[in-house]
């Protein structure tokens, strides 16, 4: 190869580094700012439950009539249910702004208000146990998925099928505890049956926000990411709440 020949591949050799080298901090700045969307919004619907919970436990007008009117709750369980799949299985509804914020947020409210009747009928030295534990199991699972070499994002079809089998399981409890009355058991195998699928959950949904590995979101789906580690974080902390209320022998 001649001199100038090579001086010249060289120099487009180096052009093209710097364009990949482009294109990947571009990506990085990108998924950086997808990921703190998904936690600023994440923090925001905590702090709303919270505040909800907070609300239903030392008001007491108000948490006398959630625990004397059961509707309440199923009304606030299936706005919460409506809201998910809608989002879930909508991509323009959890797209389009500013319709995809307001079912957010709808949907906030409901599943925090399911949670905060829940939490009425425990101590609040119960609630305050279990929201420790969930919070400190939250934060131990995030740093895991961060750090950890092993590849949840391919475990979707395990998943699913683990997530079947626990709502069979929820099933058969509930028909037992209605046909031979509460059995403190299997609540509580449920619940830790639960608890270890929703923290496996954690892990997943994690690793496909901060991206990297075979499967990923997308930057435009930070409504379905919020949307996912909120539930996994709501049912690790009900399943707490279960456990701890049992153990503390207040349920």
């Amino acid at each position: 190869m001649a001199p100038g020949n090579a001086s010249k591949y060289d120099e487009e050799a180096g052009q093209r580094s710097e364009t990949d080298m482009s294109i990947i901090f571009s990506d990085t700045s990108i998924r950086h700012a997808f990921i703190r969307k998904v936690y600023l919004i994440l923090t925001s619907q905590l702090l709303i439950t919270f505040a909800l919970i907070a609300t239903f436990m030392f008001v007491e007008p108000l948490k006398e009539y959630v625990q004397k009117h059961i509707w309440v709750s199923i009304f606030a369980l299936m706005v919460f249910m409506g809201t998910f799949f809608t989002l879930a299985c909508v991509e323009s509804c959890r797209r389009n702004y500013p319709n995809n914020y307001i079912l957010l947020l709808i949907f906030t409210l409901a599943m925090g208000t399911f949670a905060a009747i829940t939490a009425s009928t425990y101590d609040v030295l119960v609630v305050l146990i279990a929201v420790g534990i969930t919070a400190f199991i939250t934060f131990s699972l995030t740093l895991f998925a961060m750090q950890t070499k092993i590849d949840f994002t391919l475990c979707s079809g395990v998943l699913f099928v683990c997530v079947i089998v626990l709502i069979g399981f929820g099933l058969v409890v509930s028909i037992a505890n209605f046909l031979f009355g509460f059995n403190k058991i299997l609540i509580m195998v449920y619940s830790a049956l639960s608890a270890l699928l929703f923290s496996v959950f954690l892990v997943y949904d994690t690793q496909l926000i901060l991206g990297g590995r075979r499967e990923q979101l997308s930057e435009e789906e930070y409504v379905l990411a919020a949307m996912n580690l909120y539930v996994d974080i709501m049912y690790l902390f009900l399943d707490m709440l279960r456990l701890v209320g049992f153990a503390m022998g207040n349920n």
